[in-house]
C-alpha cells in the first residue's frame, strides 16, 4: 500500500515538485552515481530536442517508469523486456496507449525487428540487462554489443543512443570497457562522441 502511495506522487500530478525535489538532493549529495532516474530522463529529452527525435526506442521496460514520465513526449515509443511478469505489467499499465508499443524477447535479438519499423531517426535508451531478482538474463547479462551493432547497421545512419550504467562498462559480463567501446564507435563513424556523463554513455554524431 505505502509503495502505491509513493508511485502516485512520483508519477501522478505531483511528479513535477516530486522530481525537483529528488534532483536538488542528489546535487546537495554532491552528485553521486547512479544519479536518480529523473536526471536521466531530463537527459533523454535534452537530446532527444537537440537532434529532433520523435521516437523513443528502449530496451529494458521494467516497471515501465521510464516510458510513463516521456509518454507525452514522443510520438512513437518502443520498449522491449525480456522478463514475462515485467512485459505484462507493462502492458497492463499502458493499455489503451496506441502510440506505446512492448515487446517482449531478448534486446539483442528484437531490437532489430524494431529498426525494421522505424523510417526517420531515433534516439535508443539501452538498459536491457540482468539486474538481479526480479529481472531475466538472455544468453548474456548484457547485450550491449549486439543492442548498438543493430543500431549502427541500420540504414538511417544518425541515431542517437544513449547506454545506461556506465559504471559497469568495464570490460565484463557482456559490458564493453568505455575505450573500446569509442574505438569501435569511430571505427564506424568517424568524429561521432562517445562520452559519459552522470553514469550514462552517449554515442552520437558530432559538430
Amino acid at each position: 500500500m505505502f509503495e502505491g502511495i509513493v508511485r502516485r506522487i512520483r508519477f501522478g500530478s505531483l511528479a513535477p515538485l516530486f522530481e525537483r525535489r529528488v534532483v536538488s538532493e542528489w546535487e546537495k549529495q554532491g552528485r553521486p552515481i547512479p544519479p536518480p532516474g529523473t536526471v536521466k530522463r531530463k537527459m533523454i529529452l535534452e537530446f532527444a530536442r537537440r537532434f529532433n527525435c520523435r521516437t523513443l526506442v528502449e530496451t529494458g521496460t521494467y516497471k515501465g517508469d521510464t516510458l510513463w514520465a516521456l509518454r507525452k513526449d514522443f510520438d512513437r515509443l518502443y520498449s522491449i523486456e525480456l522478463d514475462q511478469t515485467l512485459h505484462a505489467a507493462a502492458a497492463k499499465r499502458f493499455a489503451g496507449m496506441s502510440h506505446i508499443t512492448l515487446i517482449p524477447g531478448d534486446s539483442g535479438e528484437k531490437l532489430r525487428q524494431v529498426l525494421d519499423l522505424l523510417e526517420e531517426k531515433a534516439i535508443f535508451w539501452l538498459d536491457g540487462h540482468f539486474c538481479g531478482p526480479g529481472t531475466a538474463m538472455g544468453t548474456e547479462e548484457a547485450p550491449v554489443m549486439r543492442e548498438i551493432q543493430a543500431v549502427f547497421d541500420h540504414q538511417t545512419h544518425d541515431h542517437v543512443v544513449l547506454l545506461d550504467d556506465a559504471r559497469l562498462f568495464v570490460g565484463r559480463a557482456g559490458y564493453p570497457k568505455v575505450d573500446d567501446l569509442d574505438a569501435w564507435v569511430q571505427a564506424r563513424r568517424s568524429g561521432w562522441v562517445c562520452e559519459v556523463v552522470a553514469d550514462v554513455v552517449r554515442v552520437y554524431p558530432g559538430l
